[in-house]
């Protein structure tokens, strides 16, 4: 029993619960794909509001968390691509939230995104600019992204493993609110393509994500001395 003896919590003083759930709390839909767009919804509820759509593949993480600082650029909501299916609900809400003739970005290669759907994109009403973000492998391809987030010298970078994705999640919201572009090294080895973006770059400051078990000192102190 509680408070006034009826066992109902509503009714103890000063306990408003009702107020502080509002209906809308949940975003979700019945899969990945259609909670990417529930909440490219609850961000551009206006019909073509969008100068860009970024889409990553639905069946891996580290595309989608190297793009999550291009939305705050180009005023763009992120959603998924499953390449085993048509993608129908991903499609009507490129064409709902893009203005016309706006950008699309794919984030990786061929292997996660197939050719055969950038066609379907280019051939979509609204004259849409399709452009691919990609490379050999998932270190190549964020750095690629990081390349169109941060293509001048100086400035933060943030660095990730490419092995697992709970660090790029927990570090993505900042990344995007900040614009910080993020690039994914191994737990021993810095990736050529990200050192070579690293080097070009000339960074005024990097961030390392997570403890020496998923990225080594010896990382550390080859950045230090670069």
């Amino acid at each position: 029993m509680l408070g006034d003896g009826t066992g109902d919590y509503r009714s103890l003083p000063g306990l408003v619960v009702d107020s502080l759930i509002p209906d809308d709390t949940r975003l979700a839909g019945d899969n990945r794909i259609e909670t990417a767009v529930a909440i490219s919804k609850k961000m551009l509820p206006l019909a073509q509001s969008a100068d860009s759509v970024i889409l990553a593949t639905s069946n891996n993480f580290p595309d989608a968390f190297a793009g999550a600082s291009m939305g705050v650029l180009n005023n763009a909501p992120l959603l998924l691509v499953d390449p085993k299916s048509d993608n129908k609900t991903t499609l009507d809400e490129i064409q709902r939230v893009l203005k016309p003739g706006g950008n699309i970005y794919i984030l990786g290669g061929t292997g996660v995104i197939p050719a055969n759907f950038e066609t379907v994109l280019k051939n979509l009403q609204g004259a849409y600019s399709v452009k691919r973000l990609a490379g050999e492998d998932r270190y190549s391809t964020a750095a690629e992204i990081a390349k169109k987030v941060q293509p001048q010298h100086g400035g933060e970078v943030i660095i990730a493993t490419g092995k697992n994705f709970p660090d790029s999640l927990s570090i993505s919201p900042y990344a995007a609110a900040e614009s910080i572009p993020m690039v994914l090294v191994k737990q021993t080895d810095i990736p050529d393509t990200t050192l070579e973006y690293l080097k070009d770059l000339e960074p005024t400051k990097i961030t390392i994500v997570g403890g020496e078990g998923v990225i080594s000192g010896n990382i550390e102190n080859e950045l230090a001395e670069k």
